[in-house]
């Protein structure tokens, strides 16, 4: 930090702004006017002669509006330079109180530029006047600032107050001043907080600045609100007599209720023999490693966060705060779900506190697999195999402490539940086989097949929840058949193929939601009718392949688009032998066929 002679300018620091910015906004929220003539002008951000930064900007030379001109001790400034339609820009520096008019003494010369235009400390603004090539004058003004020369007097009404090791020093200054301590002459290292104020108290010397028994001069200074800054001034000087013990960190930084858990403390100015104590109570097993390192083993504590303390034998001490974690133990709240198979594999949430990164989980004594702690409420696992009944789900936490939920999931064997059969309308669909069915996520939808005698075009949906089955409408269903393919959409059922009367290469698309259905095309492209074909379902379009009529086996097949109600054709070429009864997955990207028969 620097002196500032009493002829440069200081401002007051709520007018010092980011002066670039401020050049953008004035330029940007000039105003426009169609019928006045357009000029422009060079705004320069210069400090110390030198041009920092600049733009160019069409103004209105008949309503210029200055939004604000800031200066500061630096001597930064805002000059604006004729480059268009504008024949000169003109300064003068005045009293806040005058008005900005012809009358005053307007200079090329920038008023900052020179301290005789700033006579007096007080609040003043710049004038400044546009002279466009057509003679129009436009007068402006700049947000007031203040003015002051004047140094602050720094005066100390009292030494060193408390001990040796903190010192609290006071006084006061002529005028509202932010002081500093310093340990040099030149008051270049700083040993302070800065404090503001015009009765000033500035404290907090640390061990660490000063050395036991070594004389200590301290030193200060201060800036008033204007920037100004006072001389570096000797206060007092101190001799501590030894160092208080200062905790830095622990590791760990956390352990368990019954305490158990070795500790090193690290920090500066510990004495052998030094205690320590842990949320109050005294840490045992304590070895002084060194001036900056200590180990022991805590006592036990209830759960939370404690402050950490080393006392040395000359009675001095020094904490941490929250320097230690009494961890509880887990708790185990709930599962869902609550029950699965014998044979594992059921993914569940478990619910609870306490739950620490790594924890393990066991159900029924096994470990459950792939554990993913998901925050210290919830972790995910997969259920190990078990034998039917209830069991005890446990949470182990890497301090070892664990927690347990007593009948926390029930192995259950798998079993049958029959589906309701109840006769009457928009109950059971008529006994069948050769049908075809799809689940839709919430239901399951039977359709076709032959009944023993005849095919049939009727169908079911139902609901395993609630138990409950409801016919599907006949009204434009597709013609009786047995022997075709189904495929779910994710909204529909689309049927295709079969045998009904004849061999068909019909089909529909059924809407559950609307119970309503609409046939598939018959145009171009679609396959020739056969029974036991294969379907899977892209996501986009259902592909149907193979199949068979009386006399002969395809190895043929069709892409179906449902949105478009289109059909193309499958390739031919490296096609699997011609078969039907074959069994087809979708991959995601291609079709896998394989088997079926063919005579």
């Amino acid at each position: 930090m620097t002196g500032v002679d009493k002829g440069d300018i200081q401002i007051d620091p709520d007018t010092i702004k980011n002066l670039k910015c401020m050049i953008t906004l004035l330029l940007a929220l000039a105003l426009s006017s169609p019928a006045c003539t357009s000029a422009k002008v060079k705004a320069s951000l210069v400090s110390g002669g030198t041009t920092e930064y600049e733009v160019e900007t069409t103004f209105n030379a008949d309503d210029i509006i200055l939004n604000r001109l800031s200066m500061d001790a630096t001597r930064q400034l805002v000059v604006f330079t004729p480059t268009e339609n504008v024949r000169s820009v003109e300064y003068v520096a005045v009293k806040s109180d005058l008005t900005c008019d012809d009358s005053l003494p307007f200079s090329a010369d920038p008023p900052m530029a020179s301290t005789t235009y700033l006579t007096s400390d007080g609040t003043w603004k710049v004038c400044i006047r546009v002279i466009t090539n057509s003679g129009t004058k436009n007068i402006i003004s700049s947000n007031n600032f203040i003015v002051d020369f004047t140094v602050p007097t720094l005066i100390f009404t009292s030494t060193v107050n408390g001990s040796s090791q903190t010192p609290s020093i006071q006084g006061t200054a002529t005028e509202s001043a932010i002081v500093t301590l310093y340990s040099d002459a030149l008051c270049s290292s700083p040993i302070s907080a800065a404090a503001s104020s015009a009765v000033f108290e500035s404290s907090g010397i640390t061990t660490n600045t000063l050395v036991a028994g070594v004389v200590a001069d301290i030193y200060a200074m201060g800036t008033d609100l204007a920037g100004n800054i006072s001389s570096c001034s000797k206060i007092t000087t101190v001799t501590p007599s030894s160092s208080s013990p200062r905790v830095s960190s622990l590791s760990p930084t956390s352990g368990v209720l019954a305490g158990g858990t070795a500790i090193t403390i690290t920090g500066t100015g510990f004495l052998s023999g030094a205690l320590v104590s842990i949320g109050g109570n005294a840490c045992t097993s304590i070895s002084v490693l060194s001036a900056s390192q200590i180990t022991c083993t805590t006592p036990s504590h209830g759960a939370g966060a404690v402050t950490v303390s080393v006392t040395n034998t000359d009675t001095q001490s020094g904490s941490l705060a929250s320097g230690f974690t009494y961890q509880a133990a887990p708790v185990v709240s709930s599962l869902s779900p609550t029950s699965g198979v014998l044979a594992g594999g059921t993914a569940i949430t478990i619910t609870g506190t306490g739950f620490l990164s790594g924890a393990a989980v066991s159900i029924g004594g096994s470990a459950c697999t792939s554990v993913s702690v998901s925050s210290a409420t919830s972790i995910t696992c997969t259920t190990p195999s078990h034998a039917a009944g209830a069991v005890t789900v446990s949470v182990t936490n890497t301090d070892t402490q664990s927690g347990s939920l007593v009948n926390g999931f029930t192995y259950t064997p798998e079993k049958w539940t029959a589906t309701v059969t109840v006769t009457g309308t928009l109950d059971t669909p008529p006994g069948r086989y050769q049908h075809s069915a799809v689940w839709t996520g919430s239901k399951m939808i039977v359709w076709g097949g032959f009944n023993g005698s005849a095919a049939v075009n009727t169908g079911g949906r139902y609901d395993p929840v609630a138990n409950i089955w409801s016919e599907t409408k006949i009204e434009n269903a597709p013609g009786e058949r047995y022997f075709h393919v189904a495929v779910w959409t994710g909204s529909k059922m689309i049927i295709w193929g079969g045998i009904g009367a004849g061999y068909l290469n019909t089909g529909g698309q059924y809407d559950p939601d609307g119970d309503a259905w609409t046939s598939t095309s018959v145009g171009a492209n679609v396959p020739a009718g056969r029974y036991a074909p294969t379907a899977i379902w892209t996501g986009s379009k259902m592909v149907v392949w193979g199949g068979s009529i009386t006399s002969d086996y395809y190895n043929t097949g069709g892409r179906y688009d449902p949105v478009d109600d289109l059909w193309a054709s499958t390739a031919t070429t490296s096609a699997p032998l011609k078969r039907a009864y074959a069994t087809a997955v979708w991959t995601g990207s291609k079709m896998i066929v394989w088997g079926g028969f063919s005579s």
